[in-house]
């Protein structure tokens, strides 16, 4: 498998819940939603979305946190104003910028490479139940795991600061504290993630992302809005460096240059928190309006088959053609099913043996064809499809020969179950109503060479 091939295949849902960590890491480490102070100390607990990044997704996820969470305190270590004990964190001020670099950001690259490997073989070696309670386990270690990292790596790069692998081992109320808010932190990530609703949810979300045409204006309408904010925020941050250098000059309070830079550093924290803020609500905006159009496409199935109901499968034929209105090369099948004799079965064995045999009708279609394109129920016994990409008509052929093999038997209905099926390849920008009156022809010839059987016809590609 390329490249190619492994993007495309990434859940476009897992990739948008990751960036929203990636922004909550942002948030938390410049501001004190990541860090509670009980003086004389400060705890830091913005490592939780480190240890629920690794939990959900796995080991390059935790560790890209871990990075971001090392740079930004190295950053934050770099002020003038900081306690002595924190400059060691900061290659500017500790005298020692590589030892630094290895503190801030080594410590926790290594602290989420470790915890996502934790969780990997936890995930491989155990079912769903057994990673849930394992995955507890590790969430209640995962403080004390991160902080002998940075007291082991503390201890090799600057020994002269007196602190080692030992002081991890100091545990008072507040660290018991600490450890299980991270537990029910993760946990609960743990089963919103993976509830019904959710794993619906992100099917749908995979499913429509595949289909550049709806998202690639919302994608440009973004971007935009992600230089606007990029933008202002910057301009505010420097305004407000500004004015308050001129402010405290004119209350006669002399600004160095030193606090002068101090003031422009915390305009920088804010400007991150507030860039983190404006992206983790944008996000929330993309959910709501991914779910109420979730809602609506739930709304618009067909209620007995699960499949699309007319409505929804023509309006994805429009979108279809509007898709693929910009290829050199346009072509597809469209499929007509009719199950023969249907109205036999309902009444011989009753209307809910008829609903049986569209539920088993629909859901050999799906299976043959639902990677392919989108299967709908156009009204009573009569299913379409339409199918996009490069389906030879051998596949096809080799396809609607499994299917009718599928649907023959279905269970608690002692009748042959069969449908006349017509197939066809289209290969110029026809209107749905055109393909279905053409493949209308091939399903009546069907018919009309004995049923159970299919007519399939190719358009000549110029």
């Amino acid at each position: 498998m390329d490249l190619k091939t492994k993007l495309q295949n990434k859940s476009c849902f897992d990739r948008y819940v990751f960036e929203g960590f990636i922004a909550l890491e942002f948030l938390m480490s410049f501001t004190f939603l990541g860090y509670i102070h009980v003086s004389p100390i400060s705890i830091t607990v913005a490592y939780i979305p480190i240890v629920v990044a690794a939990c959900l997704f796995g080991t390059m996820q935790a560790s890209i946190l871990g990075i971001i969470f090392g740079a930004i305190s190295m950053f934050k270590a770099s002020a003038s104003y900081v306690m002595a004990a924190d400059m060691i964190f900061s290659p500017t001020m500790s005298g020692k910028p590589l030892n630094s670099i290895l503190l801030s950001v080594g410590s926790r690259l290594l602290f989420g490479f470790l915890i996502g490997v934790i969780f990997s073989l936890i995930r491989r070696y155990t079912n769903k139940r057994k990673y849930f309670v394992c995955s507890g386990i590790v969430a209640l270690l995962a403080p004390k795991i991160h902080a002998f990292l940075v007291f082991l790596i503390m201890g090799i790069t600057f020994p002269e600061s007196g602190y080692n692998f030992k002081n991890a081992f100091s545990t008072g109320i507040s660290d018991i504290a600490v450890a299980l808010v991270c537990v029910l932190v993760t946990e609960i990530f743990y089963y919103i993630y993976h509830s019904k609703r959710v794993r619906e949810f992100k099917n749908y979300i995979d499913d429509s992302e595949k289909d550049s045409y709806k998202s690639g204006k919302l994608k440009l309408a973004l971007f935009v809005y992600g230089i606007a904010i990029l933008f202002i925020t910057s301009v505010t941050a420097i305004y407000f460096a500004q004015r308050t250098s001129y402010m405290l000059d004119m209350h006669g309070i002399k600004v160095s240059s030193g606090v002068s830079m101090d003031m422009v550093h915390l305009q920088v924290q804010f400007l991150g928190a507030t860039i983190a803020l404006n992206f983790i609500c944008v996000l929330i905006l993309i959910s709501i309006y991914r779910y109420l159009s979730y809602t609506k496409y739930l709304g618009e199935l067909d209620e007995l088959t699960g499949v699309m109901g007319r409505k929804l499968f023509l309006e994805y034929c429009r979108e279809f053609h509007d898709k693929n209105k910009q290829k050199d090369l346009y072509r597809g099948w469209f499929l007509f099913f009719d199950v023969d004799y249907f109205k036999s079965v309902n009444d011989t064995f009753g209307h809910g043996a008829g609903d049986k045999v569209l539920k088993s009708v629909a859901a050999a279609i799906q299976k043959e064809f639902a990677g392919h394109g989108a299967v709908g129920r156009i009204g009573g016994d009569e299913f379409a499809a339409i199918l996009d990409g490069d389906m030879t008509q051998e596949e096809l052929e080799e396809r609607l020969s499994d299917f009718l093999k599928t649907i023959s038997v279905v269970p608690g209905i002692k009748k042959n179950i069969t449908c006349s099926i017509g197939a066809y390849r289209f290969a110029h920008r026809y209107s749905t109503q055109t393909l279905m009156q053409k493949t209308d022809k091939l399903l009546y010839r069907a018919k009309e060479n004995g049923r159970a059987c299919y007519i399939s016809e190719q358009e000549h590609i110029k």
